[in-house]
């Protein structure tokens, strides 16, 4: 019997967003939108949004430990 998901798209691969200037190893947020795992820079996205840009460097947050994948992570609800 297949699971039931209200994501079914949670079993596809991580979307990696690269730029000629960035390496895909130098990404630093994991976004997990509705299901789906997105692997991006925070300088394009702090560059493309202002919520990104006072979001990823709010002086709230806690610093990822060194050994973290990613140093920033967002998860939708």
């Amino acid at each position: 019997m297949p699971l039931s998901t209200p994501f079914p798209s949670i079993f596809r691969q991580p979307v990696i967003f690269q730029a000629p200037r960035f390496k895909s190893k130098d990404v630093d947020v994991r976004l997990e939108v509705f299901g789906q795992e997105f692997h991006v820079h925070s300088v394009l996205l702090k560059q493309q949004s202002a919520f990104f840009y006072t979001f990823l460097d709010s002086p709230d947050k806690t610093p990822a430990p060194a050994s973290a994948l990613f140093r920033y992570g967002y998860v939708s609800v």
